[in-house]
């Protein structure tokens, strides 16, 4: 249920650029597209950030996959941009209570960080294999199989929800009175900074993954293909940081990772080349699924009520949002050289800014 709230991140390049493509819509509409879902995204996960503890989890989850199942229906009849924009937004604001609502249900369990654990490989699977099999499904039907494909993923979701009535009681009551408070230190406003341009870069660059292949003149099988492929990195991301980030200390591993996701986006610059475009995809993931867990340990060290992670996690999809939609903004003539450099740039500002948050916390 979790990974159902934010599918739409995992196909983003390969649905996105499908339904640009067979709408006729300008290329800009593949970052403002993606934009509208992930904005709705970090206004539902808002929400349900502050109703968890206060609405039945049952319903939340239950309502949410609801929507999702109607706007995703209706994006099947949606032909304009506009009304697209709209529609993909509100599918989002669905996911993102779904997301949130799911996510909160595993602090509750036995053993959270198995739970989380489970929910990444299975994120990193869901993601293989839809990617892998999503741009043949295109090329059979037309561009409304991605929606298909999410409804089944919803309809899963729906009769799956009832799972949580179980544990549901034992989630506990938060207050937000206080987090404007919280927010006013220093050091968390400079490590939410650095999270949101973590994931301004990364999702800037794996929105235009897929259109940076099409102008290298690779086929939309073969980056589907590849895109899959390097979910694998994503699983090993994981496991690496939970095997081996304990032993050594967090500033140089933060730096060689973010140098890592840096040579990714260099990568791109020459992905006429399959080998490299491969080898920049894997690099994105792996680094990306390295760090991410770096800088949610650090947000969960500043409050143990939970609040500060919570913002972490709209602070999330807001970075995932503005990516595309900068990178929309300043597409210029040339094909998407400026959404790498964005990328490049972002990147490197962020791992400066975490390094220095790290070196003054020891």
């Amino acid at each position: 249920m979790g990974a159902t709230g934010i599918f739409f991140t995992m196909v983003t390049p390969i649905l996105v650029g499908s339904v640009v493509d067979e709408l006729g819509l300008g290329r800009e509409m593949i970052g403002y597209i993606s934009a509208a879902n992930i904005y709705g995204l970090a206004a539902g996960a808002i929400l349900a950030t502050v109703r968890i503890g206060k609405v039945s989890l049952h319903r939340l989850i239950k309502y949410s996959c609801i929507g999702l199942i109607i706007f995703d229906v209706i994006s099947f009849f949606t032909l304009s941009a506009p009304l697209l924009l709209v529609v993909r937004s509100l599918s989002g604001f669905a996911g993102g209570v779904l997301y949130a609502s799911a996510l909160a249900s595993f602090s509750v369990l036995s053993d959270p960080r198995k739970a989380f654990g489970m929910y990444i490989v299975c994120y990193g699977l869901l993601s293989l294999v839809t990617l892998f099999f999503l741009p043949t499904l295109i090329e059979a039907f037309d561009y409304r199989v991605n929606f298909a494909v999410l409804l089944v993923v919803d309809v899963v979701s729906l009769c799956l929800s009832g799972v949580v009535i179980r544990f549901e009681d034992r989630i506990p009551q938060r207050s937000f009175d206080h987090i404007f408070t919280v927010l006013a230190n220093n050091k968390i406003v400079l490590s939410m900074t650095a999270y949101f341009l973590l994931q301004l870069s990364g999702g800037l660059m794996f929105t235009y993954s897929e259109r940076i292949g099409i102008e290298a003149g690779l086929s939309t099988s073969t980056i589907g293909m590849m895109l899959s492929l390097s979910s694998i990195f994503s699983i090993l991301g994981a496991f690496l940081v939970i095997k081996v980030s304990q032993q050594y200390k967090a500033i140089p591993q933060v730096m060689i990772f973010g140098f890592l996701m840096m040579m990714s986006m260099v990568c791109l610059f020459y992905s006429e080349k399959a080998w490299i475009f491969f080898l920049g995809l894997s690099l994105i993931s792996i680094s990306w699924s390295y760090l991410i867990p770096f800088h949610q340990q650090n947000q969960s060290s500043f409050d143990e009520l939970g609040r500060v992670v919570s913002v972490g996690s709209v602070v999330n999809m807001m970075g995932r949002a503005t990516g595309p939609a900068l990178g929309a903004a300043m597409l210029g003539s040339a094909p998407f050289v400026n959404v790498l450099w964005i990328s490049i740039g972002t990147v490197i500002i962020s791992t400066v800014l975490f390094s220095f948050l790290l070196r003054s916390d020891q």
